[in-house]
């Protein structure tokens, strides 16, 4: 499988497919510590996205996308304002 190298390129990916789909879009985070490299893998059955790193520093970015992932997935309005949804972007992203 191929994986996205740019962090802000691979959490904008994963909310547009979470809009696009919140009730089928799944994530999971695996840690593999013999290689010392946490994966991030978004999906929809049709399309993945996946995302690998060692720095540590990446985790905070996916704590937060963690956690804007589960507010769209669990918000009862999936007409997320766009605007609204490129600031969360930014933010996550440290733009």
């Amino acid at each position: 499988m191929v994986y996205i190298t740019q962090w802000e390129e691979f959490a904008v990916s994963s909310e547009r497919l979470c809009l696009s789909s919140p009730e089928k879009t799944r994530f999971s985070f695996k840690y593999r510590a013999n290689d010392g490299v946490f994966v991030v893998k978004v999906t929809d059955d049709r399309t993945c996205l996946q995302y690998k790193s060692t720095q540590k520093s990446d985790l905070r970015k996916m704590e937060m996308l963690n956690m804007r992932l589960l507010g769209l997935m669990t918000s009862a309005d999936t007409n997320v304002d766009a605007e609204t949804s490129a600031q969360s972007s930014e933010a996550m992203t440290g733009n």
